[in-house]
């Protein structure tokens, strides 16, 4: 397995990567601008050539120290086999090289991936109600770099 910088991709290949994510992350998601804008702090994982895992990450530009994870997904027949480690890794190497203080992220509290962030280092900050709109609660994780 490879991980690369998403700018290093075609937003095809992004697409293929992140769609092992549903239903959990959003269908109308622009790739385009992810690969333009933030193709340097999201990463894209590989075997034998083809996308199995991606991640979604932003510099917050109110708060340049935060770096946030906006989409994590990983294809299922990979799933158990460190992929999501190898991405925040790179992710936390990232924020590392520009000074960022912190990772977070928020996640539906029902979504079976929330029991994965803890054993990568994020500590839960609690639910947050109505947090991304009515009704779209959101459990928050952090992690200190």
């Amino acid at each position: 397995m490879n991980v690369a910088p998403m700018r290093s991709a075609g937003v095809p290949e992004m697409i293929a990567a992140m769609r092992h994510g549903r239903p959990w992350l959003p269908e109308g998601t622009d790739y385009w601008l992810w690969h333009e804008c933030f193709g340097d702090t999201s990463f894209l994982a590989r075997a034998d050539g083809a996308p199995i895992g991606g991640v979604l990450a932003c510099l917050n530009q109110s708060s340049p120290k935060d770096l946030y994870i906006d989409q994590v997904a990983v294809d299922p027949a990979w799933r158990g086999r460190g992929i999501t480690k190898a991405l925040i890794e790179a992710v936390e190497a990232a924020g590392r090289s520009r000074g960022c203080a912190r990772l977070w992220l928020c996640t539906d509290p029902l979504n079976p991936a929330v029991r994965a962030w803890s054993p990568l280092g994020f500590a839960s900050l609690g639910v947050r109600r109505d947090f991304k709109g009515p009704g779209k609660d959101r459990e928050i994780f952090e992690k200190r770099v």
